[in-house]
């Protein structure tokens, strides 16, 4: 089953070309290590919350872009490999990043719904939020039906 490896992190307004940079660069890394897909967006329309949003989950500054994230692996057992495999690599480079790592927010999901024909597309709207374990396959259910 693919996995998914999602990311937030604060980039300084002022780094976002060196962030672009860095993404492009480290995506056909990911690749040559397994690695289905590689997304990196910089946000727009990233909106401040009365409760939570994107910008306390990674305590952004003023001043601070959120960018967001993912990397769609054939699964769980390719993303592990690949990760030990990639901390090992020579070219693993992290030690002048265009953010602030210690801030980034990051974790493995299983997918439970993947619609659309795939390939590069254009928008991203992205959100996260809990689903109780409990209720998990409600959620499920309420984001593939289609009656409205």
């Amino acid at each position: 089953m693919a996995y998914v490896m999602g990311c937030v992190i604060p980039v300084e307004g002022s780094n976002r070309e060196r962030f672009v940079e860095q993404a492009e660069k480290a995506a056909p890394f990911f690749r040559e290590f397994g690695a289905k897909s590689v997304i990196d967006a910089v946000g727009d329309d990233v909106p401040k919350g009365e409760v939570t949003d994107f910008h306390r989950s990674v305590a952004a500054k003023d001043g601070e872009l959120i960018a967001f994230g993912w990397i769609a692996w054939p699964d769980k057992v390719t993303k592990d490999a690949a990760e030990t495999a990639m901390m090992a690599d020579p070219r693993m480079d992290i030690s002048d990043m265009a953010f602030d790592g210690k801030r980034m927010i990051f974790g493995g999901f299983e997918p439970v719904v993947d619609e659309g024909p795939g390939g590069a597309f254009g928008y991203v709207d992205g959100f996260v939020l809990a689903v109780p374990t409990a209720d998990q396959a409600v959620f499920v259910q309420l984001l593939i039906s289609t009656e409205s």
